[in-house]
């Protein structure tokens, strides 16, 4: 079987504070907008896998600052979200889109069982497996351990303009959740979106059930519009925002 990373290509996830000692452990599922060499850009133009089609535009920038800030750990997927969804369920529908809104995918038209399975194989697998490694070991070590994904999501879709600066999905409410929620309406972001632009599904948010409920740790995932991350007095504002909450949080989840 052919691969579809060469030798000189980098490894499907990078990792950071992999031993950091804050209680979250973040993801960063869309950090790149990388595709192999090997299939030739899936016969898409830059303009158009440079969009938020092709991966979370400023998540995984919010995502490293906040790992650095905090020194907790951070596995962040290291290939476009085109070549493979590392947030849907392998096979299930959007893993390996071939149309995204109207646009067509010409890479992943009409692909065999055995292409499909290179790159579960080659990056899906080895970005999971390493948040299963760090974050068991995590677990063993600290108290409890939160688990906090990191997105970016388009102003608009659909001819529908999406309101929410920033947004707190999780499938039941937790302390994690809640104390999110309410620190960031003390905040000028409004309005805070709950469970809003996304609710989580097991088929759209596969982190959050393979890492979180499977390990029974409090998961939340975090979307941040991506125009208050391409501004940078925005961006600059949401960083030192979410590093004062979470810090205070860790402070506050260390004393349980």
């Amino acid at each position: 079987m052919d691969h579809i990373l060469n030798t000189n290509e980098i490894p499907a996830y990078e990792q950071f504070h992999i031993s950091g000692s804050s209680s979250l452990f973040l993801t960063c599922d869309h950090a790149s907008l990388r595709i192999p060499e090997r299939l030739e850009n899936l016969g898409l133009p830059l303009i158009d896998r440079s969009t938020h089609i092709g991966w979370d535009i400023g998540a995984f920038d919010v995502a490293r600052v906040l790992s650095d800030r905090l020194d907790a750990p951070l596995v962040a997927s290291r290939y476009s979200r085109l070549v493979i969804d590392c947030n849907r369920p392998p096979q299930g529908k959007g893993s390996i889109p071939d149309t995204i809104h109207g646009l067509q995918i010409p890479g992943n038209n009409s692909l065999s069982n055995i292409q499909i399975a290179q790159r579960i194989e080659e990056i899906f697998n080895p970005y999971h497996k390493t948040i299963d490694d760090a974050l068991a070991t995590h677990i063993t070590i600290k108290r409890n351990v939160v688990l906090l994904s990191i997105h970016s999501y388009t102003p608009e879709l659909d001819g529908k303009f999406r309101p929410w600066p920033i947004g707190i999905t999780y499938e039941t409410p937790s302390p994690f959740s809640s104390y999110l929620i309410k620190e960031l309406k003390k905040s000028k972001l409004h309005p805070i979106g709950e469970n809003e632009p996304y609710p989580i599904t097991p088929e759209g948010d596969y982190g959050m059930y393979a890492h979180g409920k499977k390990n029974a740790i409090d998961a939340v995932l975090m979307e941040i519009r991506q125009d208050f991350l391409q501004n940078p007095k925005s961006k600059l504002y949401i960083v030192e925002l979410l590093s004062d909450i979470l810090e205070k949080f860790d402070k506050i989840n260390s004393k349980r």
